[in-house]
């Protein structure tokens, strides 16, 4: 079963990788990036400003070093481009001939359900990242600056669908009377303007405001990030979100959830937090 695989980097490591680049450290990035245009090719649409960067390794080491010293890695670049840079640094992060940022292999499978039911019982919504620590595992790579919202529970979720099955069953009642020459634009008016007119008024309002604020900053592009790097103060809050959630994981109906809860999930995150760690997570498609 597809999920995630947890591994840690060496936080100080990576800060100096990140802060203060060796010249070996950038021509191993570059021939990531490189080897990754060459993979890429084809997929950056005309005008992409990626189409204008050199091929060569030797060429691209100024666009490696300006970009690591960027405070944001990936919002100006296009789809195409964020896989390009992900996959150059999740390369040379992970790989035994890369950057020796001190990787380490923790757990090689956690399962979608563990995850997913501890979002639910955080009123996280899958998709989107919030103040909740864990709503960005598996979501967010480092220096992807996403707006952050306060969590919109899946109470907000219910709410909603409850004024727009309303909204339904109204606009079904009017569709029945114009289908039996009933409808009466008089008596159509009047019904919008009293009774139910607020809650009618609100659900499509509401409908469009939501849709607007989810377009905007909660799943912020049409984008899949295929891992996350969190700092250790990052990955210390969602361990606390998890130890909290101890009786509700304990609860799930799936053995396996309950299993890998307790014998590989919390183990993982105990140790990288213990060891002040960074945790990298790579998404398992």
């Amino acid at each position: 079963m597809a999920g995630y695989v947890i591994y840690s980097l060496d936080w100080n490591k990576f800060q100096q990788f990140v802060e203060h680049p060796t010249p070996d450290q950038l021509a191993i990035l570059a021939r990531r990036l490189s080897g990754g245009l060459e993979e890429l090719d084809g997929e950056f649409d005309d005008g992409d400003p990626i189409l204008e960067w050199p091929t060569d390794a030797k060429g691209l080491v100024p666009i490696a070093a300006a970009r690591l010293a960027m405070p944001d890695w990936y919002s100006d670049l296009s789809t195409a481009g964020k896989t390009l840079w992900e996959g150059a640094i999740f390369g040379v992060c992970s790989d035994s001939d890369g950057i020796d940022v001190g990787f380490q292999a923790e757990n090689d499978g956690i399962y979608w359900d563990v995850i997913e039911l501890a979002w639910k019982q955080l009123n996280v919504v899958p998709g989107r990242t919030s103040n909740v620590a864990l709503s960005a595992f598996g979501k967010r790579p480092y220096r992807y600056q996403t707006q952050a919202t306060a969590a919109k529970t899946r109470k907000g979720d219910e709410k909603r669908d409850a004024e727009l099955t309303e909204l339904k069953g109204t606009l079904d009642d009017i569709l029945k009377d114009a289908k039996q020459n009933k409808a009466d634009p008089n008596k159509l008016l009047e019904k919008l303007d009293q009774g139910k007119s607020g809650g009618l008024f609100k659900a499509v309002a509401g409908f469009f405001r939501n849709a607007q604020e989810e377009s905007g900053s909660t799943h912020d592009d049409d984008w899949d990030a295929m891992h996350s790097m969190h700092a250790p103060d990052e990955a210390r809050s969602m361990l606390e979100e998890l130890m909290s959630l101890e009786s509700e994981m304990h609860k799930a109906k799936k053995k396996d959830v309950r299993q890998q809860y307790d014998e590989d999930l919390m183990p993982a995150l105990n140790k990288i937090v213990d060891e002040g760690r960074m945790l990298f997570v790579q998404v398992d498609s």
